[in-house]
């Protein structure tokens, strides 16, 4: 995993889609984002259902890409501007924070388990609120609107990721 280059022009979400990753409360945020793209990787029980919420609420900039090898979510993450985990659920690490770290990529992710320890407010992305669409959607808005933040936050999310989170600190 390597730093992208550039601005991105869409965000991503990566893993399962299940109730406890929250989805269904991302695509809610997303509707009031009509000119933000989203990338919605991977598939699972709750696909079916967060395309028709998706639908229902008339959103025209989500893209559901279904299953992708770990090369190419590598490709698609590191050339996005930012990550979302909108996690509902006590996650202690999730991998999809580390790998858009590793590519250089700041989070907006939920206050809830571990991520806070990850996703340091305001360092390495932002936190919203779990289960709170209105509390994601301005997160979210005010990182895309930010690009200098964007890359500050960026630079420490890799910095975070070659040190804490390194093979060696792992180790030690």
């Amino acid at each position: 995993w390597t730093p992208g280059e550039g601005d991105g022009e869409y965000i991503v979400f990566s893993g399962r889609l299940s109730h406890e990753k929250g989805v269904e409360t991302l695509v809610r945020a997303m509707a009031g984002l009509p000119d933000i793209p989203l990338k919605i990787i991977g598939s699972g029980m709750l696909e079916a259902n967060a395309r028709q919420l998706a639908r229902d609420l008339g959103t025209t900039n989500i893209e559901f890409t279904g299953f992708k090898s770990e090369k190419e979510v590598r490709r698609l993450v590191r050339d996005s501007r930012f990550i979302c985990t909108p996690s509902e659920w006590y996650e202690n690490a999730p991998m999809s924070v580390l790998e858009a770290f590793a590519c250089g990529k700041p989070a907006v992710a939920t206050r809830i388990g571990g991520i806070p320890e990850m996703v340091r407010d305001g360092q390495t992305g932002l936190l919203a609120e779990p289960g709170d669409p209105e509390s994601l959607r301005d997160s979210i808005e005010r990182l895309w609107n930010d690009p200098a933040l964007v890359h500050e936050m960026g630079a420490a999310a890799r910095h975070l990721a070659e040190t804490d989170y390194s093979p060696e600190a792992h180790y030690a």
